[in-house]
C-alpha cells in the first residue's frame, strides 16, 4: 500500500515570515536554525535563504546560528549574535521556543523588542501571543492537517484512485508587535 503524507509548507513560509523582516526594511538578518540534520531545518534553511537571496541580500556566515529547537540555544545564539562586530537588526527563529531564548538573551543584554531588535519565531505555540511584545509567528495548520489526513485515509478505505500521497498545506503568519521597521541603520 502506498503511504499517504499530509504536511506543511515549511520553506514558503519561512521565505515569507524573512520576507515581511525585508519589507520592513532590515538587512541584517540572522537565523537560529534547528539541527543540522532535521528535514524541517533543512526546509525552513532554503525558504529563508530563498528570501534573502531574492532580496539581493548577503546573509554573512556568522549570521547563520545552529541551535537545537530549545530555548537555551535560542538564548545563547543571541548571545553569540551580539558579540560580533557588526549584530542583526533582526531574528528569524526556526521556532517560537528558540525565538523566546532570543528574547531572553535581548532583555538580559538591554536590548528592547522590537525597537533595538525586531525577532520573528515558527509554530505559533500557545504562548507566543504571550510573549511580551507579542511574537510574530507563522500559524501550523494542525487542524486541517489532521482533516485532510483522516478524508485521505477514508478515501483510501473506499478504494478510490485519486487519493493523493502527498499533501502539502499552505500556514499563516501572524503579524504580531515583536517585528517593526529597522531603526537607525543601514
Amino acid at each position: 500500500p502506498a503511504s499517504l503524507s499530509v504536511t506543511y509548507d515549511n520553506q514558503h513560509s519561512m521565505a515569507a515570515v524573512t520576507q515581511h523582516l525585508i519589507g520592513l526594511g532590515h538587512k541584517r538578518i540572522a537565523l537560529i536554525a534547528g539541527h543540522t540534520a532535521s528535514m524541517v531545518t533543512k526546509a525552513r534553511l532554503a525558504g529563508f535563504r530563498a528570501a534573502m537571496d531574492e532580496a539581493g541580500l548577503h546573509v554573512p556566515p556568522e549570521y547563520i546560528r545552529w541551535g537545537d529547537w530549545e530555548h537555551h540555544s535560542g538564548v545563547e545564539q543571541t548571545d553569540a549574535l551580539f558579540s560580533l562586530t557588526i549584530p542583526p537588526t533582526a531574528i528569524v527563529a526556526m521556532n517560537d521556543v528558540m525565538a523566546a531564548g532570543a528574547y531572553a538573551s535581548a532583555s538580559r543584554m538591554g536590548l528592547r523588542i522590537p525597537d533595538d531588535l525586531s525577532v520573528v519565531g515558527f509554530d505559533n505555540q500557545m504562548f507566543a501571543s504571550y510573549l511580551y511584545p507579542s511574537l510574530t509567528t507563522v500559524a501550523l495548520p494542525n487542524k486541517q492537517i489532521g482533516l485532510t489526513a483522516a478524508q485521505h485515509l477514508l478515501w483510501k478505505l473506499e478504494n478510490r484512485d485519486d487519493v493523493p500521497s502527498t499533501t502539502v498545506l499552505p500556514c499563516q503568519m501572524m503579524i504580531r508587535e515583536s517585528a517593526a521597521p529597522v531603526r537607525g541603520v543601514s
